[in-house]
């Protein structure tokens, strides 16, 4: 258990997460909407709520979820990978979302 938190209690909630996730998505088509490839929510010091989604097809490119973790945590958090080649890869990312976002 971590933050008192079981793995069962941690799997079901990641999948109903997920779910939640294709059921807004599908609401986005539905009413003639991109579907988004990511949907953030970040919360203020003030403890307000900021959502934000991008348009990236994360589907269509070959990036492993250990690079998007990397461009996330950098993007959000300033923090670079420990290796080189992780660093690369981070900007190989960077560049295909900046390519995506330019369509």
């Amino acid at each position: 258990k971590d933050f008192g938190v079981s793995k069962k209690e941690y799997v079901d909630s990641f999948f109903r997460l997920c779910d939640l996730y294709d059921d807004l998505n599908a609401i986005f088509i539905k009413y003639g909407q991109e579907p988004f490839g990511t949907c953030e929510f970040d919360f203020t010091i003030e403890g307000n709520l900021n959502v934000s989604f991008e348009y990236i097809d994360w589907k269509a490119s070959n990036f492993s979820p250990s690079e998007k973790f990397d461009y996330y945590r950098y993007k959000k958090f300033g923090i670079l990978p420990k290796f080189q080649y992780q660093i690369d890869d981070l900007h190989a990312v960077e560049k295909y979302v900046k390519e995506s976002q330019e369509k």
